[in-house]
């Protein structure tokens, strides 16, 4: 039966940057991401099993907010290097240097992830021991609360699992695609830890998958009319030596309506 796990962000905020730009934040959680948070977490071969089903499995459809706000944090956070010049007051040969982490606060601060495959009872349990160990997911500061579960639900049944608010991100051709989510794939668990042992970061083994929004109105559902205007009539004039500013365009704009 499918697998779900659902993540509660406790903090209301996801702490996680896009690999490919920095400077945005990450959202829906990435698959991927939430994988690797299961790899560092499982302890046992029977929840390594559990993983390697995991990969083997078709890309997830997630459940999670579509609306999103961005933050930008900046700080001053000791690094490594090593250094003979004042630094560090806390740490001496220490240097601090600035960071900026980006995030994200989501409409609901709740997601879940369904892998649609035939999974016994000994996967779905191996995988929420493994889930209830991860104490956050993208970095520390994003505490998180994870479990996994079986569903049996009609996975094509837009209210299965859907929280309110929530929205369904679901795979697709990359030309039909709106965003791209990371993956696990067949061999990601090695892949992993040829890169923990090579001291190598996750994401340079990473792979993208196409995903769209669920559009979940009836096919012969008609468009929606457009809002009639008040403006019958809109006339432009164009200023002729004079660069008036632009937050005084309302003192400068007069709209009248007439009867015809």
């Amino acid at each position: 039966m499918p697998v779900a796990v659902s993540v509660e962000l406790l903090t209301g905020c996801y702490d996680a940057a896009d690999v490919l730009d920095r400077e945005r934040a990450e959202w829906p959680p990435h698959p991927a991401r939430l994988f690797c948070a299961l790899v560092a977490a499982a302890r046992t071969e029977r929840e390594r099993s559990a993983l390697r089903w995991l990969e083997d499995q078709p890309a997830p459809v997630v459940y999670a907010a579509q609306r999103s706000v961005e933050h930008c944090r900046a700080g001053y956070v000791v690094t490594n290097e090593v250094t003979t010049k004042p630094g560090s007051q806390t740490y001496p040969a220490r240097t601090n240097g600035l960071r900026v982490r980006v995030g994200s606060a989501p409409a609901v601060p709740t997601a879940r992830m369904v892998w649609d495959g035939l999974a016994g009872p000994g996967v779905v349990d191996a995988l929420d021991a493994a889930a209830r160990r991860v104490p956050y997911l993208g970095r520390s500061t994003g505490i998180a609360l994870l479990a996994a579960a079986a569903d049996d639900g009609d996975l094509t049944a837009p209210s299965v699992g859907v929280g309110e608010g929530w929205s369904v991100f679901e795979p697709c051709d990359m030309l039909q695609a709106q965003t791209s989510l990371r993956v696990p794939y067949p061999g990601y668990l090695d892949q992993l830890d040829a890169q923990f042992e090579a001291d190598r970061p996750a994401w340079e083994v990473s792979r993208s998958r196409g995903y769209r929004l669920r559009d979940d109105r009836p096919a012969d559902a008609a468009p929606a009319a457009p809002a009639p205007s008040v403006y019958p009539d809109v006339v432009v004039f164009r200023f002729a030596g004079l660069r008036p500013q632009g937050r005084l365009g309302v003192r400068w704009c007069r709209w009248r309506r007439t009867s015809r």
